[in-house]
């Protein structure tokens, strides 16, 4: 997979809305942006996303909490190449990364692939995790028999993640990922060179999305979600396509100590639809959870 566009005439990468910090995790130097004070809440992006998923909240939130947004290696301003991208790889570098910055118990807020890590996060190391505010999660996955798992793979392969996610068929599918096609939506998607055809920034961002998709898939958590102890918020738009509304139903059903909260007019990024609904949403969460550490 590697070799490619050298990178030389990639257009820059867009400034994000708060200043980049990079720090080294599991031997990768990874970017995030850091603002405000108390209760942290530590950002975890999607598959298609980066720190810049969070742009309409973190100025809002950073006003009442500690909000950290990250790139998962491979995502966004972090290194990317021949990592060994996985649930487990990314699981490791959100545990090296609150050992790092010294969070305590900081409420994970994860959209999509970043709602999976937090869960699974939170399974394997309860004791680090304050709460969970989850945003259109994976975590369906399953074991597929030997043919399926190579048809998975052919499905999922470098070659043709590279032609899912050419700008001309990115727009196609636009309508799968919001409840409605904006300007802004259109100038934000294009504006990253990891979505530019012929780049060294989609290239490589082919190939992390192609591993990590292939482990997502093959990764279930629903047998799991009874030993979630950590206080969740499970948000959910109606009109999610690619997680649909039965998975937020179970989630609920299943997590001990869980609440639900459907938003009927939102697709699958909430946080970029309807921004002043989710960030008062995650505010009033997350004050409960400061109170009853007091």
């Amino acid at each position: 997979m590697f070799g490619g566009p050298s990178g030389e005439n990639d257009p820059p990468p867009r400034p994000y809305v708060l200043s980049e910090q990079y720090i080294e995790v599991n031997g990768a130097k990874m970017c995030y942006v850091e603002k405000g004070e108390g209760q942290s809440l530590l950002m975890i992006h999607g598959l298609m996303g980066g720190v810049y998923t969070w742009e309409d909240n973190l100025e809002a939130l950073s006003g009442k909490f500690h909000v950290i947004a990250i790139d998962l290696p491979g995502f966004g301003k972090s290194q990317k190449g021949d990592l060994p991208y996985s649930i487990v790889y990314f699981k490791e570098v959100i545990h090296d990364f609150i050992l790092k910055k010294k969070l305590e118990k900081p409420i994970i807020v994860g959209i999509s692939l970043g709602g999976h890590l937090g869960i699974s996060y939170a399974l394997d190391h309860p004791e680090n995790v304050g709460g969970l505010i989850i945003v259109g999660s994976t975590g369906g996955g399953r074991e597929f028999t030997w043919y399926e798992g190579i048809l998975v793979d052919v499905l999922w392969s470098d070659f043709l993640v590279g032609l899912y996610t050419k700008e001309e068929n990115l727009k196609r599918y636009w309508d799968r990922q919001f409840s409605e096609i904006t300007p802004k939506t259109e100038k934000r998607f294009l504006s990253h060179p990891h979505f530019r055809d012929g780049t060294k920034a989609h290239h490589d961002y082919v190939h992390t999305f192609s591993v990590t998709l292939r482990d997502v898939l093959r990764d279930n958590l629903k047998e799991e979600y009874y030993r979630v102890s950590a206080p969740s918020l499970i948000l959910w738009g109606k009109k999610d396509y690619y997680h649909h509304i039965e998975d937020a139903y179970l989630m609920d059903e299943k997590m001990p100590n869980s609440e639900l909260k459907v938003f009927p007019n939102a697709g699958h990024t909430i946080m970029q639809e309807i921004p002043d609904k989710f960030n008062q949403t995650v505010v009033d969460f997350s004050e409960k959870i400061a109170s009853s550490k007091n």
